[in-house]
């Protein structure tokens, strides 16, 4: 009984170190599972860290290159304002250096004409009327010379002035365009960036949701597992306890056979017993002899050898040579039948 209470007591613990080995590998692979998909997930955190910093790197090279598009424009902005302003500054040095030209020449003419005018009037008086007059128109027909000078220097005035106002408008349409193709330029950018951005995101959310269903998969499938692993241990279980139970009866059933064989074995000995006491008081010899520990043929020789001096019946003997055996090669020999 207690050899059949440790078996099951060892088949116990058998089943529950193979239930906790099971549970605790089924344990590692879902950390193991979970490890993954924190390196998964910080992959990916990876790549988006990435190309976050590739897109921050484009968007500085582009607000690089803008940057430097501006300040080529500027510096182009302000050579065409100093050449501009050196086309005037000359223009108006011209125009002083013409003028002072004018005003000397008129200075001249009428520093001249006052000497001329003194001289004449000082030939007046010698000359006649005529050449005075003569000398009158000259200096009209000069005066008119220098009026018409004067204004072709106010007309080439104004068509400079009208060709720099439409080189300005033209300069102001031209960079009022490339303003506008930039900003059409910023706009597809950014529309691309965000696009790219969704397209990302959109990724990112399918991953997410596929990694989400992968573990709610692997999930159903361990509790799957799991409730097949506690049906085959409650299986287990029930088949351990029918044979149990099986062999609780038999081992009940040998007691039993045990216990028969003892009493007819005692009922043998009362009557090997008996049977001596006959022979003691008919005057007979009985034989006790026993192995105690010794080889079984010095036991057979010794029996064999004191046997001849006895004078009982076989089946006496026989029952003295089995009692006198060692209880563990006893038990291997069969019982004497009467």
């Amino acid at each position: 009984m207690n050899k059949h209470k440790e078996e099951k007591k060892k088949m116990k613990i058998k089943m529950q170190e193979e239930c906790d080995k099971e549970k605790k590998r089924r344990e590692e692979e879902l950390i193991e599972k979970e490890e993954q998909y924190k390196r998964d997930i910080k992959d990916r955190e990876e790549q988006e860290r990435k190309i976050r910093e590739e897109l921050k790197k484009e968007r500085e090279e582009w607000e690089k290159q803008k940057q430097q598009e501006r300040q080529r424009r500027d510096e182009e902005e302000e050579k065409w304002r100093k050449k501009e302003q050196a086309m005037w500054d000359e223009y108006y040095q011209k125009l002083k250096q013409e003028r002072e030209r004018r005003q000397i020449e008129r200075e001249d003419l009428q520093s001249k004409h006052e000497e001329e005018r003194e001289r004449m009037m000082e030939e007046e008086r010698q000359n006649h009327d005529k050449e005075k007059k003569r000398k009158e128109e000259e200096f009209r027909e000069i005066e008119e010379q220098y009026k018409r000078d004067i204004k072709d220097i106010e007309e080439q005035e104004r068509k400079i002035r009208e060709e720099m106002k439409r080189e300005r408008e033209e300069w102001e349409k031209q960079k009022q365009q490339e303003r506008q193709r930039e900003e059409e330029e910023d706009e597809r950018r950014r529309k691309r960036e965000q696009a790219m951005w969704d397209e990302y995101n959109q990724r990112l959310k399918q991953e997410r949701e596929r990694i989400k269903m992968m573990m709610e998969e692997e999930r159903q499938n361990h509790d799957l597992l799991r409730k097949r692993r506690e049906d085959e241990y409650r299986e287990r279980e029930e088949r351990y306890k029918t044979e149990m139970k099986r062999e609780r009866e038999e081992w009940e059933k040998q007691k039993q056979q045990e216990r028969q064989r003892r009493e007819e074995e005692e009922e043998r000995r009362r009557k090997i017993e008996k049977e001596t006491e006959e022979d003691i008081l008919s005057g007979g010899c009985t034989i006790f002899l026993f192995q105690n520990g010794r080889c079984v043929e010095e036991y057979v020789e010794e029996f064999v050898d004191t046997s001849q001096r006895a004078i009982s019946s076989d089946l006496t003997l026989m029952e003295g040579f089995r009692v006198g055996l060692d209880e563990e090669i006893q038990m291997l020999m069969p019982s004497v039948s009467p």
